[in-house]
């Protein structure tokens, strides 16, 4: 099945500036097995691709199913307004005072960075109590110019890509307990990271539940430079008819291994967290 939903042309002005001029499209295609979803979001007053946006599930045999997720967009999306990004002014009617409506458009592009956005994701269904979850990422984000007294500012160098394996079961020691473990590769053109991660949810009694987590992480720079992190804490939570209260409370310790005093840190948290979900 094949749906088409267009949002036609968006048209905004703000303080007699023009702030955005936009149209788009969406599409849609579902099969037993497969579901699509694209968006298409394109200035022309700019002339600048807004958002392309592309994403799909594939089921496969074997209780195999692939994601995929594909951005392309400007970040944040363009408009006039963008033009206030680093400016000591907080209205384009200030603005206004200072540049040209030619001039403003042009601050308000040299703003907007350019983010690409990849992730494909594997998930396989082992028994009845384990899942296995297979990520790749890949991160891009653009330079801007420095223009209007503002500095240029510097995106990613490179391509930022990131590996990440995640092992989930339930019910291992306890009825509905959850457990989770997660390895986790970063790499871009500065550095490095490796890191695991384990988390765990035990029911306690009632609607409580409580839990060890444990954070490791391992980076290293181009230099040579490396450091360790690692953030032993515990967990519990209540959930109960859309109530939600959580308390976190232990430790984030970060060494230098290479000796230096300046690299190593240690710090103790407590947080209580309450919310309502409607």
């Amino acid at each position: 099945m094949l749906k088409f939903a267009g949002q036609g042309v968006i048209s905004l002005e703000l303080r007699g500036l023009r702030d955005r001029q936009a149209v788009g499209t969406q599409v849609q295609y579902a099969r037993p097995n497969l579901s699509v979803v694209s968006y298409v979001d394109y200035d022309t007053a700019y002339q600048s691709l807004n958002a392309l946006v592309l994403l799909g599930t594939l089921q496969l045999p074997d209780r195999w199913q692939l994601t995929m997720d594909l951005e392309h967009r400007n970040a944040p999306l363009i408009t006039t307004e963008n033009a206030l990004i680093g400016q000591p002014f907080t209205t384009l009617s200030e603005l206004r005072k200072i540049y040209s409506e030619q001039q403003i458009a042009d601050l308000a592009r040299d703003r907007t960075p350019v983010l690409s956005t990849y992730s494909i994701s594997a998930l396989k269904q082992l028994g009845e109590r384990f899942q296995a979850i297979m990520d790749v990422f890949y991160t891009k984000l653009t330079d801007t110019p420095p223009s209007g007294g503002v500095e240029e500012f510097t995106g990613t160098q490179g391509n930022d890509i990131s590996y990440q394996v995640q092992l989930l079961g339930s019910s291992l020691l306890r009825t509905n307990d959850f457990n989770q473990v997660i390895v986790r590769y970063d790499t871009t053109p500065t550095y490095n990271v490796l890191g695991w991660q384990y988390i765990s949810r035990f029911p306690v009694f009632g609607a409580w539940r409580a839990g060890p987590r444990i954070l490791f992480q391992r980076k290293v720079t181009d230099t040579g430079y490396t450091s360790i992190f690692y953030a032993p804490y515990g967990h519990i939570d209540y959930q109960r008819h859309g109530h939600v209260l959580e308390i976190e409370g232990g430790a984030e310790l970060g060494k230098n291994p290479a000796g230096l005093e300046i690299g190593n840190t240690t710090r103790l948290f407590v947080s209580i967290g309450y919310r309502i979900n409607f």
